[in-house]
């Protein structure tokens, strides 16, 4: 049975900040795999920044070459772009990136 702290504090808003994500880059990193990109089937766009941190050319080259059933399969770099490139400014990879995305989407 909840004590009448318990459920008080059911009541309260929350926010949970997931830290999830370093150990995910450190299993990655480590050559663990979540899942499977041969289960892509739909068209599939990758679009990262010449300057992230978070994906590297590497990772999308291999991600490239295991979508093996994904009908469209593109990658795209934006040059001097960072991992925040749709936070950006226009001239820093934001403008390319919406142009890319749109023009992937046209299609």
């Amino acid at each position: 049975m909840l004590s009448l702290l318990q459920c008080f504090l059911c009541l309260l808003p929350s926010a949970r900040i997931p830290t999830a994500y370093r150990e995910e880059s450190f299993n990655l990193a480590q050559g663990y795999r979540y899942w499977d990109a041969r289960d892509i089937a739909t068209p599939t766009l990758v679009v990262r920044g010449e300057l992230d941190f978070w994906s590297r050319p590497e990772d999308a080259a291999t991600l490239a070459t295991e979508r093996v059933n994904a009908p469209v399969v593109q990658t795209v770099t934006i040059p001097e772009a960072t991992h925040y490139l749709f936070n950006d400014r226009p001239e820093r990879g934001r403008s390319q990136f919406i142009e890319e995305v749109l023009t992937f989407l046209s299609h």
